[in-house]
């Protein structure tokens, strides 16, 4: 009879364990699945590193200090990496600023405005 019982314990234990086991490594695969990280368009980065919204405003339209609506340029991508690199009026150069790489980026980025 303590066979028995001895037993039927062990395999409750072993059921248990079982059922309890397999709902753990769920919960801790979906806590260590790797989270998507919303990917920053490096032109965007690059104007907030060179502080373009000072001026133009994170949309583009701030127009302070008479700077231009860069939401409504018609300016070329080879124009506006000119000016950014140059800078034009009262707009400082940004080619010591930023690499040529964040140059372009900004000047493409300027058409998602």
């Amino acid at each position: 009879m303590k066979n028995l019982v001895f037993g039927l314990l062990a395999l409750m234990i072993v059921l248990v364990s079982a059922c309890g086991g397999s709902e753990k490594k769920e919960s801790q695969q979906k806590q260590e699945a790797p989270k998507k990280v919303a990917q920053v368009d490096p032109g965007k980065k690059a104007y907030r590193k060179a502080a373009c919204n000072t001026c133009h405003g994170w949309d583009g339209k701030k127009g302070m200090y008479n700077s231009a609506d860069l939401s409504q340029t018609q300016m070329t991508i080879e124009e506006r990496i000119e000016i950014i690199r140059k800078g034009k009026g009262d707009m400082n150069a940004f080619e010591d600023v930023l690499s040529p790489q964040e140059i372009e980026a900004v000047a493409k980025y300027l058409d998602k405005l």
